[in-house]
Formats: structure tokens, sequence, C-alpha cells
């Protein structure tokens, strides 16, 4: 019903979803209604065979899983099998959602993509499909006295990676940008516990990668002109493959 609606609103005939022409090699998944983030976010993460592997390994128990209409990763599973198996032209994400909890209104909220990936993982965790040796690396934070040369680290986990594309073309770009230096001047900069000095840098790197790096473009900005937020529409080129020997140490200062 929902496919059929959305036919009508746009003129196609009503079984326009049913058939899949030849030359359309992947099914489309229809919008519930402000669901395109969560469409992006499902086909991103359908390509991941690892990620596919584990949601079809997982065993089903009505007992200790509760309902299936609420199994997230029973849900998730089915979808991407769909995705994988059915000569539909699309699909529909309402199974999905319905095991999120949500309402018809809950699909007409505009959500933030990376929050609901997280929101998504913790779920896939409380089922006994943890993600973090998928997509879980280590980063670590410096702080470096300009004066002295002492230095304060910090290491921490994370599932992915933003990066700001305000003034990048590429996201190579955007990498070198990430784990460049900042220097820090001044009364409300880092004091340094060595020397007491307020002259600093601070710099991050990756100590390990996940066998799947997620990759967050930073797509809106805040406008101080306007005091709101706005949203980068400039290209950003990726490539096919990506080197990251060269951002597993800290660039030179």
């Amino acid at each position: 019903k929902e496919a059929e609606k959305a036919a009508k609103a746009s003129g196609r005939s009503a079984d326009w979803y049913l058939a899949r022409p030849k030359s359309q090699l992947y099914v489309g998944l229809t919008n519930q209604g402000a669901t395109c983030y969560l469409n992006s976010l499902v086909q991103g993460l359908y390509v991941c065979q690892e990620l596919r592997e584990s949601l079809y390994s997982f065993e089903y128990d009505p007992v200790l899983h509760g309902a299936e209409d609420s199994c997230v990763p029973l849900q998730l599973g089915r979808l991407f099998a769909e995705l994988q198996l059915s000569t539909r032209h699309a699909l529909t994400t309402r199974a999905l959602t319905a095991s999120f909890g949500w309402s018809q209104a809950d699909a007409f909220r505009q959500h933030d993509a990376q929050e609901l990936c997280r929101v998504l993982f913790e779920a896939l965790a409380k089922f006994g499909l943890p993600s973090e040796e998928l997509f879980q690396g280590r980063l670590k934070d410096t702080l470096r006295c300009l004066d002295c040369g002492f230095e304060s680290t910090r290491t921490e986990a994370f599932s992915d990676v933003q990066l700001d594309v305000a003034a990048a073309s590429s996201v190579e770009e955007a990498l070198r940008g990430f784990v460049a230096w900042e220097t820090m001047e001044g009364p409300d900069s880092w004091c340094c516990s060595a020397c007491s000095a307020r002259r600093s840098a601070k710099g991050s790197h990756f100590t390990s990668l996940p066998p799947l790096l997620m990759l967050q473009l930073k797509r809106f900005v805040f406008d101080v002109a306007s005091m709101s937020r706005r949203k980068l529409n400039h290209r950003v080129s990726f490539p096919l493959t990506i080197d990251m020997a060269s951002y597993l140490s800290p660039p030179p200062l």
C-alpha cells in the first residue's frame, strides 16, 4: 500500500515496484515519509559483507529475544536477505522501523544518520551481535607543549570518523585535515604541566584501524551570519581504494 500510494503520487503505474528491470542491478527501498537517511544507512550497511554474514548467522529464539516484530537483528537480517534475493523493484522498511518501536509519525521525523547508526549498533549488541570487531578502531589524541616538548596523550575507541569537509574537496584532503596539528596560544589554551607554558599544539592519529572504516562527512556547518545550520553542497570526491598507512602516525609538526 505504501508503494502504491507513492506510485500514484509520482504518476507511475501502481505495480512499478513489483518487477525490477534487468537494467536495475540492485533492489531499492521505498521512503516511509522522511526516511531517506535510514534508507541510505541500510543500503550502506548492506554492502558490508561481514555485517551481512553476522546477521544471517543470528538464530532467533522467542524465549531469549522476545517477539519477532521487536527483534531488531531478525528484521534487519530479513531485509538484507530480501535486498539480496528479491526480484522486486523496491522494498519497504516498515518491519524494520516497527522493530525500533517507531510509530508512523516517527517515520515523518528527520533524524541524524550517524546517531541512528550508533543506536542501531547498540540495539544489535543487546541481542548478542556486537559491532566492535567490525567497526571499532583506536585514536590517539596528543597535546604537545611548543616550549619544552612535553606531551599529554589520550587513546580512545571510535566506531566512526567525522570528517570536516567545509574546506576539503576530497576525502583524502579531509583526512589530512583530521590528523593535522592545530596550534593553541593564549590564556584559555592548555597549560603545560611541565613548564606552565600556554603555547601548544593539538593533533590526532590512528593507532589501529577496524576491518570496516566508517567515515562520516560533516555536511552541515553553523552559519554565524544567519545563526542557523547550513548544508554544504560542494563536490567531495572519494577514491575506490585508500592507503591509511600515513594516518597511523602523527604528521610532522
